[in-house]
C-alpha cells in the first residue's frame, strides 16, 4: 500500500507547480502579450509544458526513495511512462499545433504546415535517440 502522506505531498506539489508556473508566465510576459483572450490556449500549453519539465526533475528523488526501499512502494515505471508519453504528445502534436495557431495560416497551409512540423519533430526525436 502506498503511503498516504507521500501521495498527498505529490498532489500538493503538482498544484503548487501549476501556480508557480502561472505566476512566472504572468511575471515575464511582454506587456503587449498580457491579453489572455486571444492566446489562452497557448498560455495554458506553456504552463503545462513548464509543469512537465519540472515534474521530470522532481520525480527523481521520489524514484530514488522508492528504489532504496524507503519509499511507499509507488509504481515508478508507470509515473515515468506517463511523463514521457505526455512529453512526446507535447513535442509531436501540441507544440506544432501551437506554432500553427500562433502564425494564423490559412486552412490548406495549416494542414501542410502541421504535417511538416510533425515530420520535423519526428526526425528530431529520432536523431535525439
Amino acid at each position: 500500500m502506498a503511503d498516504i502522506f507521500l501521495i498527498i505531498v505529490i498532489c500538493i506539489l503538482a498544484i503548487a507547480l501549476i501556480f508557480i508556473n502561472f505566476y512566472l508566465l504572468v511575471l515575464y510576459s511582454h506587456p503587449d502579450d498580457r491579453d489572455w483572450g486571444m492566446s489562452l490556449f497557448c498560455k495554458i500549453l506553456v504552463i503545462l509544458g513548464f509543469t512537465l519539465s519540472w515534474a521530470q526533475v522532481l520525480l527523481l528523488p521520489l524514484d530514488v526513495s522508492n528504489s532504496r526501499g524507503q519509499g511507499a512502494g509507488i509504481d515508478m515505471p508507470t509515473f515515468w511512462q506517463a511523463i514521457y508519453i505526455a512529453v512526446l504528445v507535447f513535442s509531436v502534436i501540441l507544440i506544432p499545433l501551437l506554432h500553427i495557431c500562433m502564425n494564423q495560416m490559412k486552412i490548406k497551409q495549416q494542414v501542410k504546415g502541421f504535417v511538416m512540423h510533425c515530420i520535423l519533430n519526428y526526425a528530431r526525436l529520432l536523431l535525439s535517440v
